[in-house]
């Protein structure tokens, strides 16, 4: 079920190793084009993940001249049914994975799709049994990753919590909680202040005139030493009240004139956070009027062929958006394949390396420039 080839020049695509499989479709058995198998001796462990590191693999690609749309290796796929993709990796179990031009169970199409989550059924995300595992890790140098959707940027989700940031936040838009009401969803938005601020409130009660008001622990933690503004109204038919005494623990209220009223007040309360000298200056690369649409050209969509991705680079004090420098160039390596053919030193001359029956030749190229998917549509209706 698989021809294989090596030559110089195969057929019009220039494939030097070309794998075809025309598998019945009432096969159960795994089939494969092209098939690496790799046994390796656990003692014979790499060094590095470059090309020109000890390294092994099953199946290996290595592109000498890299122009443009050029890959060492690519998979490509019609996706005509759910769960497929273009090319796909995985550890031996299946349970962890990934794949390149995936369509999901439910039809939705994903440039890149990973899991690294193993399905019980029923026991909800967060189970008592052990979880281990990351769906996709990222780390880059200027960034480490970046999201944009025509609709939607990023959603996440979790069961203990859906985001958290290792560091400082901002937004040029405007962050909401959104609270879900008896028949309708409401965006609530945050109090904003140039400083860092700790809010608070109540109500308390005037007993003959006086009252104490001492601030809840957490307040009190995160004020520290600062004592805060506080604000008091009376709820009620008095001479008017006002604050005698405000202290890191709490505040006291008196009434005007030696008054002896038993009424109820409210008061806000606004401290200076502990850590508030700490607070950073926003950072100059986001200062800039044109930052948000700088960074919409970097978040491009390379199937546009008609333009090209903003750069985008740091020069050690900035981020800088014009032509980046470009790289210390790399010294080409030849391929093992390569030498190897070199030292074999045999006459190959071109399409005859691996002499190959015309009719499976022909066979071969109709399949592939097969653009009819009648058949195919057909196919899937049987099933």
């Amino acid at each position: 079920t698989t021809i294989s080839a090596v030559t110089d020049n195969f057929n019009a695509a220039t494939s030097s190793v070309y794998g075809f499989n025309n598998y019945s479709t009432a096969a159960v058995n795994k089939v494969f084009a092209i098939n690496g198998d790799l046994t390796n001796d656990p003692a014979n462990d790499g060094n590095g993940y470059a090309e020109t590191s000890n390294n092994s693999a099953a199946v290996k690609g290595y592109n000498y001249n890299g122009a443009i749309y050029t890959f060492g290796v690519a998979g490509w796929n019609y996706n005509d049914d759910n769960r497929c993709g273009g090319t796909f990796g995985a550890n031996q179990g299946g349970t962890y994975w990934g794949a390149l031009g995936y369509k999901l169970s439910g039809g939705t199409t994903a440039g890149v799709y990973g899991t690294n989550a193993t399905w019980a059924g029923g026991t909800g995300f967060l189970s008592s049994s052990n979880i281990q595992g990351v769906g996709g890790a990222f780390y880059g140098g200027v960034i480490g990753g970046w999201t944009r959707g025509d609709v939607m940027g990023h959603i996440s989700a979790g069961e203990m919590f859906a985001s958290y940031n290792l560091g400082n936040a901002y937004t040029s838009g405007y962050s909401a909680e959104v609270v879900t009401l008896k028949d309708k969803r409401v965006a609530a938005y945050s109090v904003t202040s140039t400083d860092i601020k700790v809010y608070s409130d109540g109500t308390s009660k005037l007993t003959n005139g006086k009252a104490r008001v001492s601030f809840e622990r957490a307040f009190t933690e995160l004020i520290g030493d600062n004592k805060p503004v506080v604000t008091t109204t009376p709820m009620g038919q008095c001479n008017g009240i006002y604050i005698s005494n405000v202290d890191s623990k709490g505040f006291d209220v008196s009434e005007i004139n030696n008054g002896n009223s038993n009424v109820e007040f409210s008061y806000i309360l606004i401290g200076k956070r502990i850590d508030a000298d700490n607070k950073p200056e926003l950072p100059e690369a986001l200062s800039g009027k044109d930052f948000d649409e700088k960074m919409k050209g970097v978040m491009f969509n390379e199937n546009n062929l008609e333009q090209s991705a903003t750069p985008i680079w740091w020069d050690g004090t900035k981020v800088r958006f014009d032509n980046q420098p470009e790289p210390k160039a790399e010294i080409k390596k030849e391929s093992d394949m390569q030498k190897e053919m070199q030292k074999a030193a045999l006459p190959v001359e071109k399409n005859s390396a691996v002499a190959l029956p015309s009719e499976k030749m022909e066979k071969i190229e109709k399949v592939r420039e097969q653009k009819d998917r009648k058949p195919i549509e057909e196919e899937r209706q049987k099933k």
